[in-house]
């Protein structure tokens, strides 16, 4: 379910209305192309085969992922040089080729973005369609080298890429420095958020309570040190929300609890208040340590290692320089859910009373945009935009709300065919009478 991330709670709705007398489907043919973030696709492309053609690094092939180093979210990386700009991408740069991966839901919308003059549009789930390891086979010279940043890829990712590519005769390098980073000088800077205390009111629980709880779990594995990386859990365990993703009130930090501390690592740029680090400390019941930034974690991460003698337990959700780490003998990899995220997924009365409560309250508002667009279609113009903007009003209305919980899929006509669809001033359709409406949308709610 979206938004499950939330302040305490996260809900959607989605609605596919018939407006008119009947409908066909039928192959949805573009004309004009959604304008590319990046227009200058070949001179990214030169420039990140300049650096990866260089003595320092000596790559044949170089890997992209849509993710950060916490492997969720959208680092933006495939966009700027690809011009995807869908949630889920992937791209390998060769020294001659490039291609980008996309899913099902992507595939209309990599036609109309990707210039195919420099990519190669990879459909996942189409027959023939090359896995990433099938096209480096085809594609790299003899002996080729393959890089990465191992900050964005988990253990098993980078393990499968290895084996893969040593049977083929090839080498997988892991590359401190982001390639993409270094020729990318207009990158967006991280946009840090106020972060605001969730009460008791809401939360339920202290984080003395869920340290307990976490701990328990920890000396049942022989575990003296927990390292979390998953946005949503270090959220939950702080009882702390923030607003560094649009739609999504988690904030970029990392954290390890040990059987005696509280290792909170946040950002050197974020400004956080006292209030904060006062609530962490006297609600936690535990020694909090604060000394280490969210850019040096590893450090941080290197004295927790250095100060225990049984397993650190990390999750194997987490990326492959957190992994490399932690000495093989003392790295505990807890496969599937974290001991957090079992403890999160059970509600307390307060957080169960609360989903009930934010479910009405969303449940109006939406009640009340469809009475809306019903009464109105026909009397004044709606277009994609102006209706999700109006939706969102309606849910700005209710008490607690905090935002949206991803971007409302607005779209009429042919745009509804277009899964997650985000509709633009480009391709921004005037909803009418004659043509199916597709609004999936959610919010955000304390």
């Amino acid at each position: 379910m979206r938004g499950v991330f939330a302040y305490g709670i996260g809900v959607f709705t989605m609605a596919v209305l018939l407006i008119g007398a009947g409908f066909v489907v039928a192959k949805v043919i573009y004309t004009e192309p959604v304008p590319r973030e990046h227009m200058d696709v070949a001179s990214i492309l030169t420039d990140l085969r300049r650096v990866m053609e260089s003595s320092e690094y000596n790559l044949d092939a170089y890997l992209i992922p849509a993710s950060d180093s916490h492997l969720g979210g959208s680092s933006r990386r495939v966009s700027y040089v690809s011009g995807f700009t869908g949630s889920n991408g992937f791209a390998i740069v060769g020294r001659t080729k490039a291609a980008v991966w996309v899913d099902g839901r992507y595939h209309l919308q990599a036609d109309r973005q990707v210039d195919t003059t420099y990519w190669e549009i990879m459909k996942s789930g189409l027959p023939g369609t090359p896995s990433h390891e099938e096209w480096l086979r085809d594609n790299l010279p003899s002996s080729g080298r393959v890089g990465l940043d191992p900050n964005l890829f988990s253990p098993n990712d980078f393990d499968r890429y290895s084996r893969y590519l040593s049977q083929h005769g090839h080498s997988l390098e892991s590359v401190a420095d982001n390639l993409v980073d270094l020729i990318w000088e207009d990158q967006p800077q991280i946009q840090f958020s106020e972060l605001e205390v969730l009460s008791l009111t809401f939360s339920g629980q202290p984080i003395s309570e869920k340290i307990a709880a976490i701990r328990s779990q920890m000396e049942n594995l022989n575990g003296e040190a927990l390292v979390v990386t998953t946005l949503d859990e270090i959220a939950w365990l702080l009882n702390v929300r923030g607003g560094d993703f649009s739609t999504t009130p988690t904030f970029y930090s990392y954290a390890i609890l040990t059987m005696n501390d509280l290792y909170v690592f946040f950002h050197k740029d974020r400004n956080v208040p006292d209030s904060i680090k006062d609530h962490i400390r006297q609600e936690s019941g535990t020694n909090c340590i604060f000394d280490f930034d969210y850019e040096t974690f590893l450090d941080g991460l290197q004295r927790v290692v250095s100060e225990t003698t049984k397993y650190i337990l990390i999750p194997s959700g987490c990326n492959q320089a957190i992994f490399e780490k932690v000495p093989a003998e003392r790295r505990y990899v807890v496969s599937g859910y974290s001991p957090i995220a079992r403890l999160k997924a059970v509600k307390n009365t307060v957080e169960a009373q609360g989903l009930r409560n934010c479910h009405v309250r969303d449940s109006v508002a939406v009640i009340r945009y469809l009475h809306w667009l019903n009464v109105t279609l026909g009397q004044e113009t709606i277009t994609e935009i102006s209706g999700a903007t109006r939706l969102r009003g309606f849910r700005a209305d209710q008490m607690y709300f905090k935002g949206l919980s991803f971007g409302s899929i607005s779209g009429f006509g042919p745009n509804a065919a277009v899964v997650h669809y985000s509709p633009t001033e480009e391709t921004n359709l005037e909803i009418t009478t004659e043509g199916v409406y597709l609004i999936d949308s959610g919010g955000q709610y304390l």
